[in-house]
């Protein structure tokens, strides 16, 4: 996998992912729904995000790289968005995405009281099969789908501290320790790349 040299993030919330892009030299940029949330990545991180939807973004520029992390969920139509995200990609572009699983040991242990089920504000709700096809069929080619639990994104001092809580649950749900799973971890990740022969032409 390549790095990117330009990447934009739909739903980049306050802009801490734009200002971490920038920070290890990629041109970054970010949309955002909440007008206070793009204010604040511009005003205090300082940072290029811009009010509004991702689907409807009047910027032309292509990137190499469309992000989306917990957003998907949110959208009223995951296909017309995926077609926005290729829309912004330049030749063989790639897409990163991360939503709840549906199909994690956590979810199937919960039933309704699951956090990610969330019928307020989840539209949509994914599993590695679900998810996997939708991106297909939104013409772009899956280069990797794999799942986390949670504990993946906390920092090592926090799983020290709540080792005797987070290990049990993780064992309950995936039957594993480990912070990755195929298929029955909390967070569904995907990697996507623009097929061969996709021409773009920035206007």
């Amino acid at each position: 996998m390549t790095r990117p040299g330009s990447l934009v993030e739909a739903g980049s919330a306050g802009g801490f992912f734009v200002e971490a892009a920038l920070r290890a030299g990629i041109a970054a940029e970010g949309v955002e729904v909440s007008a206070a949330a793009a204010r604040f990545a511009r005003e205090r991180l300082g940072v290029p995000v811009r009010h509004g939807f991702f689907e409807s973004d009047v910027s032309s520029r292509l990137v190499d790289a469309v992000c989306a992390f917990h957003v998907l969920e949110h959208v009223e139509d995951p296909r017309v968005f995926l077609s926005a995200a290729r829309e912004r990609l330049a030749p063989r572009g790639w897409l990163a995405l991360e939503v709840p699983n549906i199909a994690s040991g956590a979810a199937g242990r919960l039933g309704q009281a699951w956090p990610g089920l969330q019928p307020r504000y989840h539209r949509w709700h994914f599993d590695p099969d679900s998810l996997i096809r939708l991106v297909t069929r939104s013409g772009f080619d899956v280069v990797r789908c794999d799942t986390a639990v949670f504990r993946y994104y906390m920092p090592v001092t926090y799983r020290l501290r709540h080792v005797r809580r987070l290990l049990p649950s993780d064992w309950r749900g995936t039957g594993s320790l480990r912070l990755t799973q195929p298929r029955r971890g909390d967070l569904l990740r995907l990697i996507a790349r623009l097929p061969r022969g996709v021409r773009r032409e920035e206007s």
